[in-house]
């Protein structure tokens, strides 16, 4: 089921993330009739819980099972996303909506297709790692750290079978960084106490 659900895409055609969505959307009919399914490393469920990390690098690996008795050639995609803002009355907010990373933000590591033989099962191993420019970025809106999510797509090369996906989630920055205490709308500090954490502010 999770392999194979559809993530959901918003107005500007990008997935919204995985704390909001999940996996994406259930297709009882795709889970029923694919091919093929995705698992952790550890043959748990297709998905990777990253960690926070103050580098700004991270890494995971899933495997990819063949149910057919044909090979299977797929297509890796990485799509990496963090929030996005909006500045108000001179103040930024997150917007609560997906803002993918640019190439010169983010270095993604994969290989660029996967084969899986008859029956086979295949793993596949990701990096990603913010570029210097990417977490200037990031520091300057999010002093105290903010997610870096986002999918891992397998689109079959001839066309002939289900593609796959698997949802990963991690934090640059240092997850214990952020006040234990949000602010209150009575204090002095008119900032709304839900954007306050991770904006610092």
């Amino acid at each position: 089921l999770m392999s194979t659900a559809v993530p959901v895409k918003n107005e500007q055609n990008l997935p919204y993330s995985p704390r909001k969505q999940g996996a994406g959307l259930v297709q009882l009919g795709r889970a029923t009739t694919a091919k093929a399914y995705l698992s952790s490393a550890d043959d748990g469920l297709p998905k990777a819980e990253l960690g926070d990390s103050t580098s700004g690098s991270f890494s995971f690996s899933f495997q990819a099972h063949n149910l057919s008795a044909q090979q299977i050639k797929y297509e890796v995609g990485v799509t990496v996303l963090t929030e996005n803002t909006v500045k108000q009355y001179g103040k930024t907010y997150m917007a609560q909506s997906p803002r993918q990373l640019a190439a010169d933000e983010v270095t993604v590591t994969t290989p660029g297709t996967v084969t899986l033989g008859a029956n086979g099962t295949a793993s596949v191993d990701v990096s990603i790692a913010l570029t210097d420019k990417g977490k200037a970025a990031l520091n300057a809106d999010f002093p105290n750290g903010i997610y870096i999510d986002g999918f891992v797509t397998l689109t079959p090369v001839n066309g002939d079978t289900i593609s796959l996906s698997l949802p990963f989630m991690g934090f640059y920055g240092d997850w214990s960084a952020a006040p234990i205490f949000d602010a209150s709308v009575y204090d002095a500090d008119e900032t709304p106490a839900v954007y306050q954490t991770m904006l610092g502010l």
